[in-house]
């Protein structure tokens, strides 16, 4: 994807793009490249070295992450409870989807607090207690769309801290949709009306949309949420070009699992990818009740009354360079230099001088 950005430098400079949009995409641009410099590593057996081109480290880059999406999903594996597991999925109507890209970041978190706010309160009143919920933002359809929607994975235990108890649901059924459909809308319409954000009025009298689909141990669930999470949007796999030079995106159709292709010019593509850049500083991946951060010790008394035992993995390990000559682990001997730098050294010659 990068070298798709590096083609069109005219798309990054045309003025179109916001601060985070640019950074985003002139990330992907130089990650992996001489331009981002690297690192120098050692070999303590045959002394030899490695130059390893630093990754842009970009939340947006489809290149990178991949270690933190491993060190999220053995946390989450850490933390799996034994019962089932539902996926409740809130979307908005397409109405709301032109919100404008500068109140992005107030939108999204009226989302956020809207709809967990919605599930915690019809919890409360059909279940008796607070559910514990990890929620991830997402804003694209497999067609790469604007399709902003929440997933929330919530263990079927609902914990009463006004009368100190915890409720296993053993049904397979957690919340009513329609009724949690209608509670999320009244609550995020009156929120982007505190916020001054506009939106049409007769959104108060359609049917908006919420499933709770019951997903078993939790375990593939959190797989799911796991290959969008920390990645971009795209995977690198999921792109081609045709013979006509338009960029071929592979996808597969949720409703009947077939595989599909469409054609878009470069600057389609590319158009379709901003929109899904987040705002600076904004979190999509959130989480409540017994599973919020500051919530440990809730956590653990809620493992050790139903006998919880995750599943035994090892831990991921952050990826190694590996000596070409003898396969064994390199240290880091120079974390930032320049490639051209690395490699007059390595011809016997002097750097260039280092201009300003």
């Amino acid at each position: 994807m990068g070298t798709l950005v590096q083609k069109n430098p005219h798309f990054l400079y045309s003025g179109h793009l916001d601060d985070d949009q640019f950074r985003a995409l002139n990330s992907i641009r130089i990650c992996r490249t001489a331009e981002a410099d690297g690192a120098v590593y050692g070999c303590d057996k045959c002394k030899s070295t490695k130059f390893v081109f630093h990754s842009c480290g970009n939340r947006f880059c489809p290149n990178c992450q991949n270690h933190k999406t491993s060190q999220w999903l053995y946390r989450q594996k850490e933390r799996l409870l034994p019962c089932d597991y539902f996926m409740i999925t809130l979307t908005v109507p397409a109405e709301l989807r032109r919100i404008p890209r500068w109140k992005r970041k107030q939108f999204f978190e009226a989302f956020f607090e809207a709809s967990s706010n919605a599930i915690k309160e019809l919890a409360l009143d059909r279940l008796g207690g607070t559910p514990g919920m990890v929620g991830v933002l997402h804003t694209n359809s497999r067609k790469l769309d604007f399709h902003p929607h929440i997933h929330y994975i919530v263990p079927a235990i609902v914990l009463n801290r006004g009368e100190n108890t915890v409720k296993k649901i053993t049904k397979k059924f957690f919340l009513q949709q329609q009724v949690l459909a209608n509670l999320f809308r009244g609550k995020l319409l009156s929120k982007l009306k505190e916020l001054k954000i506009s939106f049409p009025k007769h959104l108060y009298g359609i049917n908006w949309q919420a499933d709770c689909d019951l997903k078993g141990n939790g375990a593939g669930a959190l797989e799911y949420l796991s290959r969008y999470l920390i990645k971009g949007v795209i995977s690198q796999k999921s792109l081609s070009y045709t013979k006509d030079g338009k960029v071929r995106l592979s996808y597969i159709e949720s409703k009947t699992n077939i595989r599909k292709n469409i054609k878009l010019t470069e600057i389609q593509f590319l158009n379709k990818l901003v929109q899904h850049v987040l705002p600076k500083g904004f979190r999509r991946v959130r989480e409540y009740g017994f599973l919020a951060p500051a919530a440990k010790k809730t956590l653990t008394k809620v493992q050790l009354i139903f006998n919880a035992k995750p599943p035994i993995e090892p831990k991921p390990e952050a990826p190694k360079v590996i000596c070409e000559c003898c396969k064994k682990p390199m240290k880091m001997v120079i974390h930032k230099i320049h490639f051209q730098w690395y490699e007059e050294r390595q011809k016997g010659r002097s750097p260039p001088e280092k201009t300003a």
